[in-house]
């Protein structure tokens, strides 16, 4: 009889059973605005350590899978944290020790009772009718308890989680320890806990506890499949299947005869188990590949693993989609330096990728909808790989499944990010089972391409002045460069592996030197203008973005109306980047000085992160043959916050997402800078199985419109390939920089130079005639231009928050025409409708500059 499973999903409690230091919370709080991550405000102190005064009473209902903080919210005793300075008021939270309880339905008789936890967050000791059977240390491994001994068929028992607070937990380890540097205040490099939870420069500080993934009682008789570890590839494109299968017995006087069969695409095995372990080696020919999504189909297979006894019966069955492909990084050292590729089935893929972070503040939050809804973006934005950052967790089984689906590339860093690591046995043996726990529940994934070992951390220790204060302890690099590829290569051999991002090949070479391995892009946003980002010639980009604030009707929903303004505390609270505004400032201040309105300031933001991305991406695509990948930083966001993502934590795209989408499309024509070179040049680049062959047209204009110079542009790119066409002279050379531009048009695309900044170019604001009208669907609006109109943008959001919008970022020349359609939810007011032929909806760069003479 095959195991049953108990979910034990309720009904449970919640009670504060332990408050914390109040002083110390207001004291770290303190610390957040000395960092930057928090603003100074009247009563802060206060705020942070202010409890309920209903939570000390007793216990309240919770919700398993859950967390504490969604508990109290359900409850009505704690405010939204998204919403205007809530987040400031809950701090508390962190510095309390919380016990859930619930009491086990009655079990049946069986040789074999284990509590099974999915996910414990994070210092947790479990007890079974007071006694104690568990001490858990880590959010991001599983736990496996037997407890046969301590239920007796039929009764009932108490089952308690008591979560000690992290915050107390992790100073008093650093207390006992020592201090390892790390980029933020509170010691989350003490503890094995989402690092993020802790604050970071684009979320909240919001640290919490909780059962937050599915908790069960297993029952079983005879023996059930311990463990399975399979690896699906395709060397010299024949599919090849092993699977690596731990079988647990009963008993270990139990010895009769099992058998193991193995079935994927049908083809079937069938081996005999002796002892614990078994491996089984399957060929699958004729069996379909599984390609990225760039490169081909997705393919997928049915696997079943059926363990059965001597008389046949299914003792226990394990199901997965699995997809036979090889992946290896092609990294080698060369002219330039060394190179960073990742090669699929033996081809080169060239990334297109972005940085995925949680996708709310609380993990529990993140339904399978939504992260199809996130997969869906990252697809329809024309990328090929998604990486997991480092310092939040690793993702739910439903992230890899959509992936697995959609032919998206997974880069997975283990949970290490921006920070010195003590390497005590305690940490060790945590993390050897974190690594162990993944390999087993993501191996068979045909998504996840690389392990990573850690986010920055060995850049932190070349840069970040933690050489003297670790004065020679170890900092982490034994995770990295030790236990982790030791581990990896036993339980998981056919991925690659790489120690860190960024990573030189050598810790003889600077690990963030853009002509060796993978580099980080971070010197345009902290301190440059995004046109620097044509003088960098990396290999391989894994980290590179540019800010801006989410959508409006997002960032109206998180500020409220006394929030809606510049300057605003609300405004600030959700800028969680050190000198954020400044940064942001700096760039709008070069190209639209003197902005004073918060929907002024708001679009124009937008807009610049937008060609930020473009400029970085279009460049890196440029150099097609020596840099092999661009990994945007973010996709995505966990709260309303001024952040790095392109789409936000609604599920709104911003401008961003239509320019990198743009960037990203198969077949691209830009305008491109040579570092060698001051003008520009048009790449061309083909990322695509088949040639690519058109013709197109670049054109010297003035801003009236009069075509000062043209020329015929023929593309004839090979498949994969990418070509540089130079600019002649007398087209590339403006007789008035403040009145013309190029533009180039190429098979239904167009981008264009200009030859300054917003604020040097004499443009006036566009004059445009719009015409709304609504579609069965939603509604189409068309825009005439009788004058230029630059990176126009239809921000739908302003007056009907539930729509999409099918474009963005449109220059059009004088006589021009283009037509947005919006999709919307439910039918859109006549009212609406007239509003989205107006600003502050429709709105163009050029509406803020009007330079004549």
């Amino acid at each position: 009889m095959p195991p049953v499973i108990q979910l034990l999903d309720g009904p449970w409690t919640l009670e504060l059973t332990r408050v914390g230091d109040l002083e110390a919370v207001a004291l770290a709080a303190e610390a957040r605005i000395a960092k930057g991550l928090a603003i100074p405000g009247e009563g802060d102190r206060v705020r942070a350590t202010h409890i309920p005064d209903t939570l000390l009473s007793g216990p309240i209902p919770a919700t398993v899978p859950g967390c504490v903080h969604t508990d109290l919210m359900a409850a009505g005793l704690l405010e939204d944290p998204w919403v205007g300075l809530a987040e400031s008021a809950q701090h508390w939270i962190g510095a309390c020790d919380w016990t859930y309880r619930t009491t086990l339905p009655p079990v049946r008789a069986a040789a074999r009772h284990e509590l099974v936890f999915e996910g414990l967050d994070t210092i947790a000791d479990v007890t079974l009718d007071g006694a104690r059977v568990l001490e858990a240390r880590d959010q991001h491994r599983s736990w496996r308890v037997d407890v046969t001994d301590r239920l007796a068929d039929g009764t009932r028992h108490q089952l308690e989680v008591r979560f000690q607070s992290p915050t107390r937990w992790a100073a008093e380890r650093e207390r006992r320890l020592g201090e390892w540097p790390r980029n933020y205040p509170d010691p989350m490099n003490q503890i094995r806990k989402q690092a993020c939870d802790f604050g970071w420069d684009w979320g909240p500080t919001l640290i919490g506890a909780g059962i937050w993934r599915p908790v069960s009682l297993v029952s079983w008789d005879t023996a059930r499949l311990d463990e399975v570890r399979v690896s699906a590839t395709a060397p010299g494109g024949i599919a090849q299947l092993s699977a690596d299968i731990r079988v647990a017995r009963a008993d270990s006087a139990i010895n009769g005869p099992l058998e193991v069969e193995v079935r994927v695409a049908s083809h079937v095995a069938t081996v005999d188990v002796t002892g614990d372990t078994v491996r089984v080696d399957l060929s699958a020919p004729g069996a379909g590949l599984w390609w990225p999504r760039s490169h081909g189909t997705p393919a997928l297979h049915e696997c079943v693993i059926t363990l059965r006894d001597a008389a046949g019966a299914v003792l226990d069955t394990w199901t997965r989609r699995v997809g036979f492909r090889d992946v290896a990084i092609v990294s080698e050292p060369d002219a330039l330096g060394r190179s960073f590729a990742i090669h699929v089935n033996g081809e080169r893929v060239w990334a297109r990728g972005a940085d995925w972070i949680p996708d709310h503040t609380y993990q529990t939050e993140v339904t399978p909808a939504r992260l199809q809804e996130r997969i869906d973006q990252a697809v329809a934005a024309n990328m090929d790989l998604l990486r997991i950052w480092g310092g939040g967790t690793f993702e739910s089984d439903a992230f890899y499944d959509a992936c697995d689906r959609a032919g998206l590339l997974v880069w997975q860093d283990l949970p290490f990010a921006c920070a010195s690591y003590p390497e005590d046995p305690d940490t060790l043996a945590n993390v050897a089972a974190e690594v162990h726990d993944a390999v087993v529940r993501l191996g068979s994934h045909p998504s996840l391409a690389i392990w990573n070992g850690s986010n920055e951390c060995i850049w932190g220790w070349f840069d970040w002045d933690w050489q003297e204060p670790l004065a020679g302890r170890p900092w982490g690099l034994g995770y990295y460069l030790g236990l982790a590829p030791r581990l990896l290569a036993e339980l998981d051999p056919d991925r690659p592996y790489q120690p860190s991002s960024p990573w030189s090949g050598s810790l003889d070479i600077h690990p963030n030197d853009d002509a060796h391995g993978t580099s980080h892009l971070w010197d345009v946003w902290n301190r440059l203008d995004y046109e620097a980002y044509r003088s960098h010639r990396p290999r391989f980009v894994p980290e590179f973005g540019y800010q801006a604030p989410p959508t409006w009707a997002t960032l109206r929903d998180a500020l409220g109306a006394d929030g809606m303004r510049l300057g605003s505390p609300e405004l600030l609270a959700h800028q969680k980047a050190s000198g954020g505004m400044a940064k942001l400032q700096r760039g709008l201040d070069r190209r639209f000085p003197g902005i004073e309105r918060l929907e002024d300031w708001h679009f124009l933001a937008q807009v610049e992160q937008a060609r930020a991305l473009w400029v970085g991406l279009t460049h890196l695509r440029s150099l097609h043959e020596t840099c092999s990948g661009a990994v945007v930083w973010q996709i995505n966001d966990c709260w309303p916050s001024i952040s790095w993502a392109i789409v936000d934590v609604a599920g709104r795209p911003k401008p961003a997402w239509y320019a990198v989408r743009a960037a990203y499309r198969d077949r691209l024509a830009a305008f491109a800078v040579d570092p060698d070179a001051d003008r520009p040049h048009v790449a061309l680049v083909n990322d695509h199985a088949e040639p690519w062959r058109a013709q197109g047209q670049l054109r010297r204009v003035g801003f009236g419109g009069d075509v000062l110079a043209s020329a015929v542009v023929d593309v004839s790119v090979a498949p994969r390939g990418a070509a540089m066409m130079v600019i002649p002279g007398a087209l590339g050379t403006p007789g008035d920089r403040r009145r013309e531009l190029l533009v180039l048009d190429v098979d239904g695309t167009r981008d264009t130079w200009w030859f300054g900044d917003d604020d040097d170019l004499a443009t006036t604001p566009p004059e445009l005639d719009v015409t709304v009208t609504p579609t069965p669907d939603g509604a189409t609006v068309e825009v005439h231009a009788r004058s230029l109109a630059r990176d126009l943008c239809l921000l739908a959001d302003h007056v009907a928050p539930d729509v999409t919008v099918d474009r963005a970022l449109v220059t059009l020349l004088p006589g021009e025409s283009v037509t947005f359609r919006v999709t919307a939810r439910t039918p859109i007011p006549a009212a609406v409708l007239e509003a989205l032929g107006r600003a502050p909806a429709l709105r163009a760069a050029n509406d803020f500059v009007a330079r004549v003479g």
